[in-house]
């Protein structure tokens, strides 16, 4: 158990690309049986009130998604675990920080597991 322990730092990242390139391989494959040349011509044949209606709403979901920002979501996310609330808009010297911070405490938590 404990070798497992000091290999799981390396697997991660390992992981990590394994599965980036195992999706991009999926996509790869799901893709194959379009060709560039057939999108463009699609999206010409739009009209182009539709066009303009498919980028502004995918603007306000955009916009609605990071936009979001409440005490009841920054409540809710500390009592699930979150190391820290972020509120919008931030300061980089806030975030770099928090991070700092959220990566000690991690250390803390691996270096007393061992």
């Amino acid at each position: 158990m404990d070798r497992f322990k000091r290999l799981l730092p390396f697997l991660r990242p390992v992981l990590i690309v394994a599965l980036f390139a195992i999706s991009l391989r999926l996509l790869q494959d799901v893709l194959a049986r379009y060709r560039y040349r057939d999108v463009v011509h699609y999206l010409e044949s739009l009209p182009p009130a539709q066009v303009l209606l498919s980028i502004v709403l995918t603007l306000v979901g955009y916009f609605l998604m990071t936009g979001y920002d409440s005490l009841q979501v920054a409540q809710d996310a500390l009592t699930s675990g979150a190391n820290a609330y972020l509120p919008k808009p931030f300061d980089l010297m806030h975030l770099d920080r928090l991070i700092t911070e959220a990566i000690g405490s991690e250390d803390d938590v691996m270096s007393s597991a061992t």
